[in-house]
């Protein structure tokens, strides 16, 4: 009898031990919770725009001249000024991304019309399938809602920590911060916290947490756990540089500009007591997110111009493509590349050799597949590498691809698996995959607004040349009786009046200017309608 009454005792304590936790979880989020965090410019006049870079406004000089911004001030000229324009795109995006969050944003305020602009990054991200049904809306729902989950086995991983890296390998993170000799860029598992070993493990356990609350837009867990970060990490440390940094991305999807700059300030200043590219990588982040171009190239060119460090180069040389500098970003690259050696470690080679190809692929393809097969081989799962292999691999045809790896690759399984990379991204049925579930994803997205009384609008790419993904959006709006507008059309119209006037930047992203013709050309067609 004695072993059923321990059993007995250990479930209750258990029991009691969840039910414990679970009540102080209610009560901190009540506690934390705050004021609902709905943006403004939500309800019966507001458009929605979600969608990627292009959306967000990259390549214009502040967030002020993307697109959802001007199209907000020319509707509130010609319309009425209660008129509001949603800004929700994000470098990167991809059709399943934009499906899975579409809800929770349809939820926030019920715009009139959602202006749709993706595609793009299908191509290189290659999305799975995702099918929603009528009840996958309320994961997506009210990021401030509580969500239930068994407390104790999260008290079990922070304590533990879950460490991805040795103990070995974190007491000599601790002890290279503690002497001040930490290198310059740290293994990519191993983010400097400067504190011991058990404050690093719960430190890595609370940024998991928040990357993961910022995904699933719980943007009030997401802050209060970077705060809980910041507290807790050494006040030189990267991890306090990389929690500063998630911060910015949250405030800048609120509109929360005071907030923005407070924590960019505390950037700049973790960056003058330790210049390391790391950290330099984390204040241009900021800047990105606070839609400053301008502030993040001043930022690059002082940090880049007496360095010698092939990564804050690359990082020089990465705004000034932004800026639409080729000449000056092709000059800085180079130093660059003469500068890697073998102290760096791959992903610095990847990094700096997909810069280069950055600069060098409009005018010497065959020279950028090279530097992005070197990247490739360094570094295979990054996914910038993929996002530019697929254009430049069309570009060549298969015979001229195995004598370029031939004569770039020099280990043999690397070879091959190049050469079937090459063929992946190349067949018709991979195409013809990818385009079926772009194609099924837009198609949710129209029945996603219609169910809210929302009305789909599909905005083609502002590009020179049609691309499948602008191809096979304008089939489903034809189909589902969806209005699809062409953003393209003024662009091109203004370059055959004056091929000198400057629209683009050179990474293909609008300026300020071609912003404004897209923003136009949107409005003509959804002023009638609003």
């Amino acid at each position: 009898m004695r072993w059923r009454r321990v059993v007995y005792v250990a479930l209750v304590s258990v029991l009691l031990l969840e039910a414990t936790l679970q009540l102080l979880a209610i009560g901190f989020w009540c506690f934390t919770r705050g004021p609902s965090a709905t943006p403004d410019g939500v309800g019966a006049k507001t458009v929605l725009c979600i969608g990627d870079s292009y959306t967000f406004g990259m390549g214009a000089s502040d967030q002020s001249h993307s697109y959802p911004s001007q199209l907000e001030e020319i509707i509130r000229e010609r319309v009425d000024d209660e008129w509001r324009v949603r800004n929700l795109g994000y470098p990167g995006r991809n059709s399943r991304e934009v499906l899975q969050r579409l809800d929770a944003e349809l939820k926030r305020g019920t715009p009139k019309i959602a202006c749709i602009l993706i595609g793009l990054n299908d191509e290189w991200t290659r999305p799975a399938p995702l099918q929603l049904d009528s009840t996958d809306a309320d994961d997506w729902v009210a990021n401030d809602r509580f969500r239930w989950t068994w407390r104790i086995p999260r008290l079990f991983r922070t304590f533990r920590g879950r460490l991805r890296v040795t103990e070995e390998d974190e007491q000599r993170a601790f002890e290279a911060a503690q002497a001040g000799a930490t290198p310059r860029r740290p293994h990519p598992k191993i983010v400097d916290t400067g504190r011991s070993p058990e404050v690093s493990a719960k430190i890595r356990q609370l940024a998991r947490e928040s990357m993961a609350a910022f995904r699933a837009m719980r943007y009030d867990e997401a802050l209060r756990l970077d705060t809980e970060v910041i507290e807790l990490a050494g006040p030189e440390s990267l991890a306090l540089g990389l929690a500063l940094h998630r911060r910015c991305r949250v405030h800048s999807r609120r509109g929360s500009r005071d907030a923005i700059a407070a924590d960019t300030a505390r950037l700049r200043e973790l960056y003058r007591v330790r210049p390391i590219a790391r950290i330099a990588e984390q204040l241009l982040a900021a800047f990105a997110a606070a839609g400053d171009e301008r502030s993040a190239l001043e930022f690059a060119r002082k940090a880049g111009a007496d360095s010698d460090d092939p990564v804050l180069l690359h990082l020089w040389a990465d705004r000034e493509i932004n800026g639409g500098d080729k000449d000056a970003a092709r000059e800085i690259i180079a130093r660059a590349v003469a500068a890697l050696d073998e102290s760096h470690d791959d992903i610095d080679h990847a990094i700096v050799l997909r810069t280069q190809t950055l600069v060098l692929s409009h005018e010497k393809p065959e020279q950028a597949l090279r530097s992005l097969l070197r990247a490739h081989v360094r570094a295979p799962d990054r996914d910038s590498t993929l996002r530019l292999l697929r254009p430049l691999c069309v570009s060549v045809d298969a015979e001229r691809f195995r004598q370029i790896a031939d004569e770039t690759v020099e280990d043999a399984d690397s070879r091959a698996a190049a050469i079937a990379l090459y063929d992946e991204l190349t067949s018709d049925e991979s195409a013809a995959r990818m385009e079926g579930i772009f194609r099924s994803h837009m198609e949710q997205m129209v029945w996603r607004c219609r169910r809210d009384g929302v009305r789909p609008v599909f905005i083609g790419y502002p590009l020179l040349w049609p691309q499948w993904y602008m191809r096979a959006a304008e089939e489903v709006a034809d189909e589902t009786g969806a209005l699809c507008i062409r953003s393209a059309q003024p662009l091109i119209d203004s370059l055959l009046r004056d091929p000198s006037h400057e629209l683009y930047v050179a990474d293909g992203h609008c300026n300020d200017d071609g912003y404004r013709l897209m923003a136009e050309a949107i409005a003509a067609q959804l002023i009638p309608i609003l």
